[in-house]
């Protein structure tokens, strides 16, 4: 029986992963020049694939003879140092009497001193692969040692092991404010890698992957089709393609379902992300509606920058120098969303109707401003932030239709009072079916026809 390939629980296996290349080719270039004292450090929310990350350098490792790499990930090994002795005692033999003094207590500087001339006896390396490294000291406390002292010298002592002797440490964890605070025992001489969205070529031939190996075939415009409506999300896209492969066929009335299936379970998991975001502080909402297009740290109030750096520490907003963003895009088009006032089944385009007007902007007419501002504000359903003319940009409503569109005269007068106020310029695009041609007309003028191109109809109407 064909397995259904894509992953929702649990990190993604080192077979099925994707993307990453930055990271993958600084980890095998440090293999390859046997700099195996390595400091690596994984940063992002939850559900960017940080635990996948660190399965698949662990995987990586494994083909090096000079290696013992040990994984832990801290929610599920609850003895950190037993489990780095004995993994250690075990590949290289002998050494059981360190195993022994571990257990009766002894001295930990000393098991790990043993340990390392072990290590130095086989000419090995240990590497360790540590999934939310922020809750070592809870456990090695757990175990009986450093009872007495504080969090931070735990992180003292690892970093003393991996200075004097043979341990290189790779580390990950999603609680971003923590995890800064652990690695800055080692004063920045972590390689800090915050994981973000795949590039669009990697989504595509990831989905194509999946669906292949789930034994369904889709064609490449419905994996850029999945993969553009979530905004190339890993997470998301393995969520999308979950659904449609339950659903065992590929064509618009399954897309439409499983967009159905996806759309709900963001919305539930957006409108949660987004009440403790309120409860947080007064002035969260207000800093996260700035940060939607960025925003500088000057531009902001005292308070207001409080609230930014506590929002970066929950893995909310994202700091690059002095500007904040907002760091998981798809909640960015969430709250642009609520922000404009778009109604929530908006929120994931149709793949018969706002996917292929944009498609056909992006990749036809060369309008590439779409693929950064395809998302709602207020009543419009594509918004192009790019000047043409008087105009700061071009705001789409779109309609499908099988026939001969109508639209009221209020909605007209609606979307003409919207793209005054954000001096838009507004636009009808209509998508008949099922040929799939798109045609345009301005709302705010009458013209004698409609437009195949928006460049035609700029040219001819501006």
């Amino acid at each position: 029986m064909v397995r259904n390939a894509f992953i929702i629980e649990g990190p993604v296996p080192p077979d099925l992963f994707f993307d990453r290349r930055e990271i993958l080719n600084y980890f095998k270039r440090l293999l390859e020049l046997e700099k195996y004292r390595m400091l690596i450090a994984l940063l992002a929310p939850f559900k960017f694939g940080k635990s996948s990350t660190l399965i698949k350098l662990k995987s990586i490792a494994e083909g090096n003879p000079n290696l013992i790499p040990i994984l832990l990930r801290l929610n599920v090994v609850t003895n950190p140092v037993e489990e780095i002795v004995t993994t250690i005692v075990s590949e290289l033999g002998g050494g059981k009497d360190i195993l022994e003094d571990l257990r009766k207590g002894g001295n930990i500087y000393s098991i790990f001193r043993r340990l390392n001339q072990l290590l130095e006896k086989k000419d090995r390396w240990c590497l360790l692969f540590i999934d939310e490294f922020q809750d070592l000291p809870h456990l090695v406390k757990a175990e009986g040692f450093f009872t007495k002292l504080d969090d931070r010298f735990v992180f003292d002592f690892f970093r003393g092991i991996v200075e004097e002797f043979r341990f290189g440490l790779v580390v990950s964890g999603s609680l971003i404010g923590p995890l800064l605070d652990a690695i800055d025992v080692w004063h920045g001489r972590f390689k800090v890698y915050k994981l973000r969205n795949f590039p669009r070529e990697d989504s595509i031939k990831m989905l194509m992957k999946m669906f292949d190996l789930s034994g369904l075939k889709i064609s490449e415009d419905v994996a850029e089709y999945i993969a553009m409506s979530v905004d190339d999300y890993p997470f998301h896209m393995q969520l999308f393609g979950y659904n449609l492969v339950n659903l065992g066929k590929v064509d618009e009335e399954s897309l439409e379902k499983a967009r159905e299936i996806v759309q709900r379970t963001l919305l539930d998991y957006y409108n949660a992300k987004l009440l403790e975001v309120i409860n947080l502080s007064n002035e969260a909402l207000e800093v996260m509606r700035k940060a939607i297009d960025g925003v500088r740290a000057e531009m902001m109030d005292r308070e207001e920058l409080r609230t930014a750096i506590l929002l970066e520490r929950r893995g909310i907003l994202l700091r690059e120098n002095s500007r904040f963003e907002i760091y998981d895009s798809m909640f960015r088009r969430f709250l642009s969303n609520i922000l404009s006032n778009r109604p929530e089944e908006k929120y994931l385009p149709e793949y018969t109707a706002e996917y292929l007007v944009a498609k056909k902007l992006a990749y036809e007419e060369g309008i590439k401003e779409v693929l950064i501002s395809y998302m709602s504000w207020g009543v419009f359903d594509i918004v192009i932030l790019k000047e043409y003319g008087p105009f700061k940009g071009i705001g789409i409503q779109v309609k499908r239709t099988y026939g001969e569109v109508s639209i009221k005269e209020a909605e007209i007068k609606r979307i003409i009072e919207a793209s005054k106020q954000k001096k838009l310029l507004p636009l009808l695009a209509v998508v008949k079916l099922p040929e799939r041609k798109v045609i345009y007309r301005r709302l705010d003028k009458e013209f004698e026809r409609s437009f195949t191109t928006i460049k035609e109809l700029l040219r001819e109407t501006l």
